[in-house]
């Protein structure tokens, strides 16, 4: 297979001038995702589809909502670290599913994930929730002053106008 994998990249780097670097991460990447003949390929496309980004790199660890942490130095640092979002959410991915804890460890305030040392959970702490924003649970204020403009309403005849003001 690796010999295979060897001539696709040969053949593509002569033909379309395609970096001998961005094929071999290509195959890497293949490769830790299962391999070519073992749903690594599709795997490759879906990383792709949802993440526009293809990486490689060693499974950190997973939140209870199903969010996988990945970490690969090789990369420069702001973008070695990084999230698959849970399969469960498809294509609604927002910054606000991942977990305080994770959180910490995405944006470097430490090196030590919550997988090998979970945070302290106090009774006082609330659970993690997602921003209900665009959703049918988002906040909506209530408000006990009447509305300053009326919208049009086109069933309502002239006397029935007049008779509310």
């Amino acid at each position: 297979m690796a010999k295979l994998l060897k001539a696709i990249a040969d053949g593509l780097v002569k033909q379309v001038k395609i970096p001998v670097q961005g094929i071999q991460m290509l195959g890497k990447t293949v490769q830790a995702n299962g391999g070519f003949f073992n749903g690594g390929l599709t795997r490759t496309v879906v990383q792709l589809y949802r993440m526009d980004n293809v990486k490689y790199g060693f499974f950190v660890g997973e939140d209870k909502y199903g969010n996988k942490y990945w970490q690969n130095d090789f990369y420069f640092f702001g973008s070695n670290r990084w999230v698959e979002y849970s399969p469960q959410v498809g294509m609604r991915i927002d910054a606000s599913q991942i977990p305080a804890e994770w959180h910490r460890w995405l944006h470097y305030v430490t090196d030590i994930p919550p997988s090998e040392e979970p945070p302290v959970q106090h009774r006082w702490m609330a659970d993690h929730e997602q921003n209900p924003t665009g959703t049918g649970s988002r906040y909506i204020p209530y408000s006990t002053t009447r509305e300053k403009i009326e919208p049009w309403d086109p069933t309502q005849s002239k006397k029935q106008l007049e008779s509310k003001r």
